[in-house]
């Protein structure tokens, strides 16, 4: 039924397994779980609604959790955040409008969640532990005694931090990978995740999420490496 709403902008649709649910209780201490894009066992009770010819937009939809994707085109500038937040609440108020239509309820957010997912490469003779030592802050490789020779061959990097006053939490997972032609590069992951009061608005969330993306990855990443390779000129 909802499929006949999206179908002109997203014809494609793909059964996929459930995402776990997703809360941020206080003050349990999170668990670290590491980079893993593998769903849950079980049957198809999550659907990707998408754009036809590999086109950079997509729906998610599952019984506790709606997903609005997107990604940079080859030889395209990669798509703003304000650019398309407003294609996220525009097309997810019509989810809403429609489930209220369809006596399904009132749609109420408990949690917003933003995530930002790249890929780091090296230059040409770069040593890919080395450049995982120089990206982020924080990180140095020496040992107490010398006898462990570094850098060490593989590595990953984890962090958890509190957003605000336990509004939320910021994950940042990076870890080495390969790509499908085979060519080595450090898969960053950054996402953060609001938890949303009934008195809350949901772009107001949806924007705090967004700024400790942004600033967690310009907090983590070291200065020089992202204005030498990233060309970043802001402060």
């Amino acid at each position: 039924m909802f499929y006949e709403t999206v179908k002109d902008r997203f014809p494609i649709v793909v059964d996929k397994s459930r995402l776990a649910p997703v809360k941020e209780y206080f003050p349990r201490i999170p668990q670290m779980q590491g980079i893993r894009f593998r769903s849950n066992e079980g049957g198809p009770e999550r659907v990707w609604y998408k754009e036809p010819d590999n086109g950079s937009k997509m729906l998610q939809l599952q019984p506790d959790r709606y997903v609005f994707n997107w990604c940079r085109k080859d030889l395209e500038e990669y798509p703003r955040y304000e650019t398309y937040l407003p294609v996220c609440l525009e097309e997810f108020k019509s989810f809403s409008d429609w489930a209220v239509k369809n006596d399904l309820g009132e749609i109420k957010p408990n949690l917003c969640e933003v995530t930002y997912i790249n890929r780091l490469y090296t230059k040409e003779g770069e040593n890919l532990s080395d450049f995982f030592g120089t990206v982020f802050t924080g990180l140095e490789w020496k040992t107490s005694d010398g006898w462990l020779r570094q850098p060490p061959e593989n590595a990953s990097f984890n962090r958890v931090f509190v957003i605000g006053n336990m509004q939320g939490r910021l994950f940042v997972e990076a870890g080495f990978a390969v790509d499908s032609d085979g060519q080595d590069f450090i898969l960053l992951k950054i996402t953060a995740r609001v938890n949303i009061n009934q008195t809350d608005e949901l772009k107001e969330s949806m924007d705090l999420a967004h700024l400790w993306v942004v600033k967690g990855f310009a907090s983590l990443t070291s200065e020089h490496v992202q204005k030498e390779r990233w060309k970043r000129s802001e402060p």
